[in-house]
C-alpha cells in the first residue's frame, strides 16, 4: 500500500518548488545572473529574448502538424507549477495515470489511456528524443526518472506515435525537452530549495553562446530524509552540452550526463500500519543504488531550406543494485537477517538517423531508421543484510542481448492549404538472446513487425485544427516474460500489437484560449499479462474521451464586449481537463473485467489570477476515480494491503508567485491543501 503525505519547502532561485505527500507548504526565491547578450535579437535593458527558442518552436510545430492527440507543457507552465517532482506535471495531462511510489519522484510510474503505470513499462520515455529507460525493447522498467529541474518542456504524443518512435508506444510517448543553451555569452541560474519532510535541493545551470560555439553545464544535488522511516536519499546529477556551428548549414551537438542515487526504500504498509502510523516501515534496511552514464553526439546538416539530415548516436550505461531484506516464511512481518540482491547492469548503444525533405509546395517526406543494441547483465544473490555486490551467494546469473533494426517512412501530403494527409509505414526486426550462466543454457527469439498508419489534419480556422488517425503499434515480449527461468526455454509468447483509432480537435485561436478534445480506442491483441509469476497473451480493449480547456476570463469578456483579441493586463484563467475511459479484458479467465490501475474518471481543474507576468496566484485540484489493483477486480482488501479496491481521492494545491525585481522572484504554495491521505497503489 503506497500513500502520499505533506511537506513544505523553501527555494532560492529562478525555479520554485513544492512538497509532495499530504499537505505541502512551499516558499521560493528566484535569482538569475546573465552576462551581456551576444546577438542583436536580445534586448539588453529588458533582458528579453525576442522570438522562440528551440524548445518553444518544437512544441508549437508538434501541435500544428501532428495528426493525433498531443499535449505539451512549456517552460512558462513548468515555472508556474514550480515542482521538483515531474509527476506533479504529468498527473495533470489527460489520459495519464501517475503513481508515486514514495513521494520523491525518483522513479515515477506512468501509464497512458488505461495501461498499467507500474515502472512505466507500457510507455516509451525519451529525453530530447533519446531513450531514457534501461532498455527500450527488452526491459523497459524505468528505474531512473528525468529531474523536473532539467525540463524546459515536455510533449505527450498519443495516437500515431508508433510510426516515428517504434516499440512500446501503444498508449503513447513522453518526450522531455532539456533546457536550451542561452544566446547570451553567459547565463547562470542557481536554484536552492529546502523542504521540511523531503530535504534540500540545489541546481546550478550555466550556458552561453560565443560565436560559433555554445556550451552548457548543470549540477544538481538532491538529498533528504523523506517523511517515512528509511525514506532518505541522495542524488547527484551532472550534465554538460556543447554545440558547434560548422558552417554551410552544418552543426554538431554533444551531450554527456552522470547520475548516481542512493535511497532507502521503505516499502508498502498494511492497512493496520496505514491507520496507526503512516511514517513507519516494515523494511528498515532496504536500499537502492543507481548509476547512469550517458553520452550522445548528433550531426545536423541543412541543405538549403528544404532538406535536413540528422545523425544522432547515443550510448549509456545504467546500473542498479536493489537490496531487499527477506521476510521469514510464514511469520507475517518478521524479518530475517538476509537480503535478496537484485543486481542489473545495462549497456546500450543506438543510432537513429533521420532525413526530412520539404517539396512541391508544402509536402514533406520523412525517412528514418534505427540500429540499436543492448546487453544486460542480470544477477540475483542472497547474503547478509550488510552484504553488497559480490558478497552474496548467486542464485541467478543471466546475460541478455538485444539487436534491433528499424526503418520508417512518413509523408505529409498537403492536398490543400488546409488539408493534410499523412500515410506512414514502419518495419522493425528484433533479435533477443538469453544465456543462463549458472546451468549453461541459452535461448533466443526473433520479433518482426510491419506497422502501417494513416493520419489527417484539417485547419478549420486560424488556430483550430481537426485531426484523425488509425495506426498500429507493437511491444515485444520482455526477457523476464519470454523465457523459463531455469532452462532458458522460450515460452513462445507473441509480440503484442495494437490498432489505435483516434479523432479530435486542437485549438489555440488566441493567446488566452486553448481547447483540446479527443476520442480514442485501441484494440490490444496478444497483450502480455503476468499472473502468478506466469506470462501469457490476452486481448484487451481501451476506449474513451479526453480533453482540456484553458481560458482567460477577463480577456474573453473584453473580446465579447469590445472586440479586442489581445491578452488583458490582468486576467483570471480557468483551466479544466479530464478523461473518461472504459477498459476491459476481452478473452481469458478475466473476460469482461476492468484493467488494473485504470480509473474510469480523472479530472483536473484550476483558477489562476495573473497580472502583467509579474504576479500570479493559482489554486488547482485533481480527482482520480476508484481503481482495481489486480486483473480479477478484487474489491476486498487483504490483510497485507497488497490487493483490493483503491478508493477514489481528490487533492487540492495552492501556488503563489511574484517577480519582485528584474532577476528575482518569490513563490510559495501548499501541496495537498486540505491534508488528504490517500492510497496510490497496492504492492509488496
Amino acid at each position: 500500500m503506497t500513500l502520499i503525505r505533506r511537506s513544505w519547502e523553501m527555494d532560492i532561485l529562478k525555479r520554485k518548488p513544492y512538497g509532495w505527500t499530504r499537505a505541502a507548504l512551499v516558499l521560493a526565491l528566484g535569482v538569475q545572473l546573465n552576462a551581456p547578450p551576444a546577438r542583436a535579437q536580445v534586448a539588453l535593458d529588458e533582458v528579453v529574448v525576442t522570438g522562440e527558442n528551440e524548445v518553444q518552436t518544437h512544441l508549437r510545430k508538434r501541435r500544428e502538424t501532428h495528426s493525433g492527440a498531443v499535449n505539451v507543457v512549456g517552460e512558462d507552465e513548468l515555472r508556474r507549477l514550480n515542482t521538483p517532482n515531474i509527476g506533479d506535471v504529468l498527473s495533470r495531462v489527460p489520459g495519464i495515470t501517475y503513481t508515486d511510489e514514495d513521494g520523491r519522484g525518483l522513479r515515477p510510474d506512468i501509464g497512458l489511456r488505461g495501461l498499467p503505470p507500474r515502472r512505466s513499462e507500457q510507455v516509451l520515455i525519451l529525453r530530447d528524443g533519446i531513450p531514457v529507460q534501461p532498455s527500450a525493447y527488452s526491459e523497459p522498467s524505468a528505474y531512473y526518472g528525468v529531474a523536473a529541474e532539467r525540463v524546459a518542456g515536455l510533449e505527450v504524443v498519443k495516437g500515431g506515435a508508433g510510426i516515428l518512435y517504434g516499440p512500446n508506444t501503444v498508449g503513447g510517448v513522453i518526450n522531455y525537452l532539456s533546457r536550451p543553451l542561452s544566446l547570451r555569452p553567459l547565463a547562470v541560474e542557481v536554484d536552492l530549495r529546502g523542504e521540511n519532510r523531503s530535504g534540500a535541493f540545489g541546481n546550478v545551470a550555466m550556458s552561453g553562446t560565443r560565436g560559433r560555439y555554445g556550451y552548457g553545464l548543470e549540477v544538481l544535488r538532491k538529498q533528504g530524509s523523506g517523511f517515512r522511516e528509511n525514506n532518505g536519499y541522495k542524488v547527484n546529477d551532472v550534465e554538460g552540452k556543447f554545440q558547434y556551428d560548422l558552417g554551410g548549414g552544418a552543426r554538431l551537438r554533444t551531450h554527456a550526463q552522470y547520475y548516481d542515487e542512493r535511497s532507502g526504500t521503505p516499502g508498502s504498509l498494511t492497512p493496520q500500519q496505514f491507520e496507526s502510523d503512516i511514517t513507519q516501515t516494515a523494511k528498515p534496511n532496504d536500499l537502492f543504488l543507481g548509476e547512469r552514464i550517458e553520452g550522445d553526439v548528433a550531426f545536423e546538416q541543412a541543405f538549403g531550406e528544404n532538406h535536413k539530415l540528422t545523425l544522432p548516436v547515443y550510448a549509456y550505461y545504467f546500473r542498479r543494485d536493489w537490496y531487499i531484506q527477506d521476510f521469514a516464511a510464514g511469520s507475517g512481518l518478521t524479518l530475517k537477517n538476509t537480503s535478496t540482491q537484485n543486481l542489473r547492469e545495462f549497456n546500450v548503444i543506438g543510432f537513429d538517423p533521420k532525413y526530412v525533405w520539404t517539396y512541391g509546395g508544402g509536402h514533406q517526406l520523412e525517412l528514418g531508421g534505427r540500429v540499436y543494441h543492448d546487453a544486460l547483465d542480470r544477477r540475483s544473490a542472497t547474503g547478509p543484510v550488510s552484504a553488497r555486490r559480490g558478497e552474496g551467494v548467486e542464485t541467478e546469473k543471466l546475460d541478455y542481448t538485444t539487436l534491433a533494426l528499424a526503418f520508417y517512412a512518413q509523408n505529409q501530403f498537403s492536398l490543400t492549404d488546409r488539408w493534410n494527409l499523412i500515410p506512414g509505414l514502419r518495419y522493425e526486426t528484433v533479435r533477443m538472446e538469453r544465456k543462463n550462466n549458472l546451468n549453461d543454457t541459452s535461448g533466443g527469439m526473433d520479433v518482426n513487425a510491419l506497422l502501417p498508419g494513416l493520419g489527417t489534419t484539417y485547419r478549420l480556422a486560424q488556430g483550430v485544427r481537426l485531426f484523425a488517425n488509425v495506426s498500429q503499434t507493437f511491444r515485444p515480449p520482455t526477457f523476464q516474460d519470454s523465457f523459463e527461468p531455469g532452462t532458458s526455454a522460450s515460452r513462445d509468447l507473441k509480440p503484442s500489437r495494437a490498432t489505435t483509432y483516434e479523432a479530435g480537435v486542437r485549438s489555440d485561436p488566441f493567446p488566452w484560449l486553448s481547447v483540446d478534445a479527443a476520442a480514442f480506442r485501441f484494440d490490444y491483441k496478444d497483450r502480455i499479462v503476468v499472473s502468478g509469476g506466469k506470462a501469457a497473451n490476452f486481448d484487451t480493449q481501451s476506449q474513451g474521451v479526453e480533453g482540456t480547456l484553458n481560458v482567460g476570463l477577463v480577456s474573453l469578456a473584453r473580446r465579447v464586449g469590445t472586440g479586442e483579441a489581445g491578452a488583458a493586463p490582468f486576467d483570471l484563467f480557468l483551466s479544466a481537463g479530464g478523461t473518461l475511459q472504459e477498459t476491459e479484458f476481452i478473452n481469458g479467465v478475466n473476460d469482461g473485467k476492468n484493467l488494473p490501475y485504470a480509473p474510469r474518471q480523472t479530472y483536473t481543474w484550476g483558477l489562476r489570477g495573473e497580472w502583467k507576468d509579474r504576479m500570479n496566484a493559482q489554486i488547482q485540484g485533481r480527482y482520480v476515480g476508484e481503481q482495481y489493483a489486480d486483473d480479477a477486480n478484487t474489491s476486498a482488501v487483504n490483510a497485507a494491503g497488497t490487493n483490493g479496491l483503491i478508493p477514489a481521492y481528490r487533492v487540492w494545491d495552492l501556488n503563489l508567485q511574484m517577480h519582485v525585481a528584474k532577476h528575482v522572484s518569490i513563490s510559495g504554495g501548499v501541496r495537498n491543501l486540505f491534508d488528504q491521505r490517500y492510497i496510490t497503489e497496492r504492492n509488496t
